[in-house]
This record gives structure tokens, sequence and C-alpha cells, in this order.
């Protein structure tokens, strides 16, 4: 018989991510809690996009933050010339 037995305090957070990349979450918007670190980890270990619910728009902020070196764009639909950077992006 085989038992096996998990402290209480284990996170799934501390399989699935390093100090190291969460400080950087954190340090580019992500707020300093478990809920939010966890969040984090579905953000970046998913194979499609995650729909996120962010009043706040901290999700936003740290996406944005993380995305600057890939010249991440914010569209919002009543902008003028709405459709040009969507067409760039998609051809």
């Amino acid at each position: 018989e085989n038992s096996y037995s998990t402290p209480k305090d284990t996170f799934i957070c501390d399989f699935l991510s390093e100090p190291t990349r969460v400080r950087d979450w954190n340090i580019c918007g992500l707020p300093v809690d478990a809920f939010s670190t966890e969040n984090g980890v579905i953000v970046t270990r998913t194979r499609r996009w995650p729909l996120m619910i962010d009043p706040q728009e901290q999700a936003k902020k740290w996406i944005i933050n993380m995305e600057k070196n890939n010249k991440l764009a914010e569209i919002k639909v009543g902008q003028k010339n709405f459709m040009q950077p969507i067409e760039t992006a998609i051809a």
C-alpha cells in the first residue's frame, strides 16, 4: 500500500512556477497575493487565452508590462483607425 501525504501549506504554484518568475510578475504589476499568483500561473501556463474578468484593470496592467518587449498594442473599440492594427496583426 502506497501512502502519500502533502503538507497542508503546499500550493500548486510552488510546483508550476519559480520564485524569481513570480517576483518578475510582481514587479510588472501583478498583486502580491496567493490568488493573483495562482491566476498568473494559469495565464502563463495555458495554451489558450484565458478569459480575464478584470474590473480594476490589474491584469491588463500586468499583461501590458509583461509584453512591452513584444510590442503589445492596446486597441479600444472607439479609437480612430480601429481596424488598421488588427488587420496588420492578422496579415
